[in-house]
């Protein structure tokens, strides 16, 4: 039960290290915001704020909006965007709110890994933003993404091709097994936004399954779960808390994909009582994307 409580702790600092990185953005005012449409009233911000500070504060972890981005790691990974995937960053602003994102991610949640390894997750959590934000005016592209990769063939998007290249990448900061699922976690993600597409027409909403069902495809937690634990340390020993951490990101982390989008899940503790009770929000309302900040 220690174990548990441990990497539940760690599932709740992803969650405010990621509530951080919201505020973060939105006191920078969107000033790499071509897409922004919308924002959140001050009303709004201030429940959001309330609520995961509530929670947080259940588990004895600060909320600490005024904590400074590693400023280095960010401008190294602004270097390896430019070097690395080959487009300059001016050229595509709206990546650089999501690199933001991935930066205070890796540097908060993930302090306790190899720089290296920040790197890669700023990336991922960068690309998977971006992509989740970028994904209606390239669903045709999508649509093939998976195929392609595996077939080793070049995507005909940056957006895609830059995700392609960081799970490429994966097998050099994990174990095979690790890398599996981290891949596996990433194409369930596409496939949700595929499925996104498909269903504007679906007639019922009143199906808890399929919305929990939906949420364990967009909620990329297998991947978040499996970067918490470096390289060198043997799978068996934490592999068996797996579903509990899913359950934890998945239901309590804040989701820059999805925020706040919680299914309707059975609560499996209190913790996790609490936060569907406060968190049953709406997409519609609460959906912060970088159009939104």
């Amino acid at each position: 039960m220690h174990t548990l409580r441990i990497y539940r702790s760690k599932s709740l600092l992803i969650l405010s290290s990621n509530v951080q990185s919201a505020f973060h953005l939105a006191n920078m005012n969107s000033l790499q915001s071509e897409n922004k449409t919308t924002s959140l009233s001050s009303t709004t911000k201030s429940l959001i704020k309330s609520t995961v500070h509530g929670l947080l504060e259940k588990r004895n972890i600060p909320f600490d909006t005024n904590s400074p981005i590693d400023q280095a790691l960010y401008d190294d990974c602004k270097e390896i965007f430019e070097s690395k995937f080959h487009f300059p960053l001016s050229h595509y602003p709206f990546f650089g709110t999501c690199l933001y994102i991935g930066v205070d991610l890796a540097c908060s949640a993930f302090a306790h890994l190899p720089r290296c390894n920040q790197v890669h997750i700023a990336f991922f959590t960068a690309f998977h933003m971006a992509l989740d934000d970028q994904y209606h005016q390239i669903h045709e592209q999508l649509e093939g993404f998976s195929e392609r990769l595996v077939k080793g063939s070049a995507q005909d998007n940056p957006i895609l091709a830059g995700l392609a290249t960081i799970l490429f990448d994966t097998n050099e900061y994990y174990g095979r097994l690790q890398s599996n699922l981290i891949v596996t976690s990433t194409l369930d993600f596409v496939a949700s936004l595929m499925m996104d597409l498909e269903i504007q027409k679906m007639e019922s909403l009143d199906s808890p399954s399929f919305a929990a069902y939906c949420r364990l495809l967009s909620g990329i937690s297998v991947a978040f779960a499996m970067f918490i634990f470096p390289k060198d340390i043997e799978i068996a020993g934490y592999i068996q808390c797996l579903p509990h951490l899913n359950t934890y990101i998945n239901g309590i982390k804040y989701d820059p994909f999805d925020p706040f989008g919680l299914a309707p899940l059975h609560p499996v503790s209190d913790d996790y009582h609490c936060a569907v009770t406060c968190f049953h929000f709406t997409k519609k309302n609460l959906r912060v994307t970088t159009r939104t900040l």
